[in-house]
């Protein structure tokens, strides 16, 4: 079974940086997520008692939604012995709103200083009390790859013949409730059901899901022209 899932609570980002899809394309999913869909997912999650990470982001700053805190204090009640993991780019946070968040059951914090923020003060974070559960990093150490072909200037050569684990740990659910091969694929070009429509663990494990696992585990990428296309090596350890 998966120990990541990740939730696309709104489609939006405040920035546009050149190693992002964003910067190129509109994605095809627009909107907020709605508290009656947010729980949906998260009582499934439940029912299979899932105990992984939990994030809330696909290509989207997940800050913009007003409802996030709400949304981690459901996830925590509902699903207590999870971790909840937040990726933002701080540029709308504020040492207040940090507090609020991690009260509410947030168990870490990425900060991101990007290309389109570099010149942003984020001097907020020392007056954190949640110091210790808080990380600050530079775009720079990140491992930029070409989201599958959506960002051509980072194309790196395609690792064709190299086992994939990252849709067998990952569950990338999108905005609108659509399970996505990973979170690499930008256009969601593959994908295996929708959670509304049917249940998590049906999606899981139906046949064409199985089997895309399968084929990528054992490297055979160029079935599919999502997986063909991406330039991401750091497949190879995911434990």
């Amino acid at each position: 079974m998966f120990n990541t899932v990740e939730i696309e609570i709104n489609h939006a980002c405040n920035l546009s940086c050149s190693y992002c899809p964003n910067h190129f394309y509109e994605r095809s999913e627009k909107g907020l997520m709605t508290n009656e869909q947010f729980h949906h997912i998260i009582l499934q999650l439940k029912e299979i008692n899932f105990s992984g990470r939990l994030s809330f982001d696909f290509y989207n700053e997940p800050t913009m939604h007003p409802k996030l805190k709400d949304f981690i204090k459901f996830a925590h009640e509902t699903l207590p012995q999870i971790n909840t993991l937040l990726y933002s780019n701080g540029t709308l946070l504020s040492s207040d709103k940090i507090d609020q968040l991690f009260l509410a059951g947030l168990t870490k914090l990425v900060v991101t200083q990007h290309e389109e923020s570099s010149g942003r003060d984020f001097s907020y974070l020392k007056n954190v009390t949640w110091k210790d559960q808080l990380v600050l990093q530079s775009h720079h150490v990140l491992k930029k790859t070409n989201r599958s072909g959506s960002v051509a200037k980072l194309n790196r050569g395609q690792q064709i013949g190299a086992p994939c684990f990252i849709p067998s740990k990952i569950l990338s659910i999108s905005l609108k409730g659509n399970i996505t091969s990973c979170f690499e694929d930008f256009h969601q070009e593959i994908t295996f059901g929708n959670v509304f429509e049917k249940s998590i663990k049906e999606i899981w494990s139906s046949d064409n899901f199985i089997e895309f696992r399968k084929s990528l585990s054992l490297g055979f990428r160029a079935k599919y022209p999502t997986c063909s296309r991406c330039s991401r090596i750091e497949t190879l350890n995911i434990h």
